[in-house]
């Protein structure tokens, strides 16, 4: 092995060729068929958001429909000073990277509303989709306030 850098490997940049990245194969073979890591990823994004999922009702402002989302309350501990009040609390959900069974990336639109629970145990109330934070060929995640 020569002591050269391949291409933009990090890596190897740090190293000085000692260590190069080994590539990634792009197909997996599943059940016997040759399946895309993309694929795999929508495959299994149903699986998930059964077994986690909440319902929630999806409003783009056109048609509503019901969604699975898996919902991450993220608690915002301090306090706003001068007063003593607490912030409103931040939460993200998951859903399916899917225009029919979640929310699709080319059809997210910031201040689009989606109906769903503000904790474990409470009536679901209205939340505004506010920004994408990760996303993936079978799931999208998005911050609502």
């Amino acid at each position: 092995m020569s002591n050269e850098i391949v291409g933009d490997n990090l890596i190897a940049a740090i190293t000085g060729g000692v260590f190069v990245l080994i590539p990634i194969a792009e197909t997996v073979t599943v059940t016997g068929e040759l399946k895309t890591f993309d694929e795999i990823l929508v495959a299994n994004a149903p699986i998930l958001l059964n077994e986690f999922g909440v319902d929630g009702t999806y409003r783009p402002g056109v048609l509503d429909r019901a969604i699975l989302v898996i919902i991450r309350y993220v608690t915002d501990d301090g306090q706003v000073a001068p007063v003593i009040r607490h912030r409103s609390p931040i939460v993200n959900i998951k859903v399916a990277n899917n225009s029919i069974t979640g929310i699709s990336a080319e059809e997210f639109e910031q201040g689009q509303v989606i109906n769903i629970p503000p904790r474990k145990g409470a009536d679901p109330r209205d939340f505004q989709l506010a920004r994408i934070l990760k996303q993936n060929a079978g799931m999208i995640t998005i911050e609502v306030h």
